[in-house]
């Protein structure tokens, strides 16, 4: 059952959550319900489309199974949930699907493809972070890219985590705060808030 579905027994969505447990085994769909606390306001992607999600999992926290050694980085320094246009270059990302399985190839269009609402997903040909030196420093696997604020729907990037707010990207800490990434952050600061292990000295970049 994907990461989404899970939490929906504490949303007061169990009934859904029971609905896909009795469809499925358990397994991970493409889910049938529209849950709107999944869904931005702000975000102008979003459709009453079965299932899309507006906010995606960081991959580099959630595919590890995480427990409280997995934050060496420590908690509020460590992204879990970042902000995410829920149809981003005919990428429609869905709650429902499990970021462990492959997503949906292209139609031979190449028009629709289907993914979990995660980022910074090596699995999903995301730019993710690389750790490198001593003392360590992360930068993105595609140099200067990190998160886009505010970019017009032509411009939206998949592999990146992007927020309609033009102030910045709202984002859920491990340590349950909710903050603002500001527009201008340097890719270092951001990666290493991406990475909850890869042990980087912070930079005022």
């Amino acid at each position: 059952m994907s990461l989404y579905a899970s939490l929906l027994t504490y949303l007061e969505q169990g009934q859904v959550e029971a609905s896909i447990l009795s469809s499925v085994g358990g397994g991970s769909v493409r889910s049938e319900f529209v849950i709107p606390v999944f869904l931005s306001p702000a975000d102008p992607t979003v459709e009453r489309h079965q299932g899309l999600c507006s906010y995606a999992a960081n991959a580099q926290v959630f595919r590890d199974r995480p427990n409280l050694n997995h934050f060496p980085d420590g908690t509020s320094q460590t992204i879990l949930f970042a902000e995410h246009y829920a149809n981003c270059a005919g990428n429609f990302f869905y709650w429902g699907l499990d970021a462990d399985l492959p997503y949906k190839q292209p139609n031979a269009d190449g028009a629709v493809r289907f993914r979990p609402a995660t980022f910074a997903d090596p699995a999903s040909a995301d730019v993710v972070p690389v750790a490198a030196g001593a003392p360590a420093t992360s930068h993105g696997s595609v140099s200067g890219l990190s998160f886009q604020v505010n970019p017009r729907l032509s411009d939206c990037d998949s592999r990146l985590a992007q927020s309609p707010h033009s102030s910045g990207m709202l984002a859920g800490m491990g340590d349950g705060s909710v903050t603002t990434i500001a527009r201008g952050m340097g890719e270092r600061t951001y990666w290493a808030l991406v990475t909850p292990n890869g042990g980087e000295i912070q930079f005022a970049d």
